[in-house]
């Protein structure tokens, strides 16, 4: 998760604008995870969908934007990254990877890497993970 010693998610540079600022510094100073019902909540996704029925809302998604006529889709999809261009959203994105360069030079990065290395993946994730107490360091299988 964002803010536990691994760098940045690439989309960080949108979430100010989807979730807003507080929102975006309590996920990431906090290293808090949140499900997909919170992130739909939220307004960082759009839906969510049980997995037995991903695939049948994803086609029933498709058929309804392929029922716009192509032009005006083309329109729609123009104007709106225009005016994430002119808020400053695309640069944002640029920014967030440059800041994840930076943050790919830290001493917890080198020390996750360390651990990893030396006593495997599992206990890295344990190191990075435990102080939290949401047993997200415990791998999964």
């Amino acid at each position: 998760p964002a803010g536990r010693a691994l760098g940045q998610p690439p989309t960080l540079g949108m979430w100010p604008a989807r979730i807003g600022m507080l929102k975006t510094k309590e996920l990431l100073f906090s290293g808090d995870t949140i499900d997909a019902v919170e992130a739909e909540r939220i307004g960082m996704i759009n839906r969510v969908y049980p997995e037995e029925q991903l695939d049948e809302e994803t086609m029933a998604w498709c058929q309804r934007i392929a029922n716009v006529p192509l032009d005006g889709l083309t329109v729609h999809k123009h104007s709106t990254n225009r005016w994430a261009e002119l808020m400053g959203l695309t640069m944002s994105v640029y920014e967030g990877a440059e800041f994840n360069a930076i943050f790919a030079e830290t001493a917890a990065i080198e020390e996750f890497g360390r651990i990893s290395m030396t006593k495997g993946l599992k206990a890295a994730l344990e190191w990075r993970d435990d102080p939290f107490g949401d047993g997200r360091g415990a791998v999964r299988r």
